[in-house]
């Protein structure tokens, strides 16, 4: 894939861009894994608190960990209720 630009997702991406979406990924896909969740949520609840005292708007873009962040929690979440819902 990576040698076939016409089919390489980030063939037209800079470097950091690369790199920036290849640890979105790594984090995106080890926040699907359930020996962490106390830990994740545990992380969560205190960034929650950061933010609640820094009351800045822009608490959640200013840094790359606090999106990665985030976005690890949002697709947790998405995992634990996908496991939840009954199937036919």
């Amino acid at each position: 894939m990576a040698n076939n630009p016409e089919i390489d997702i980030f063939a037209k991406l800079e470097v950091n861009q690369k790199n920036y979406l290849w640890k979105l990924i790594i984090n995106a896909i080890l926040a699907t894994d359930m020996s962490m969740h106390f830990s994740i949520i545990k992380g969560f609840k205190e960034l929650i608190s950061s933010a609640i005292q820094t009351s800045d708007p822009k608490f959640w873009i200013d840094k790359d960990e606090r999106r990665f962040e985030l976005i690890s929690n949002l697709i947790h979440s998405v995992d634990i209720s996908a496991s939840s819902c009954i199937s036919d």
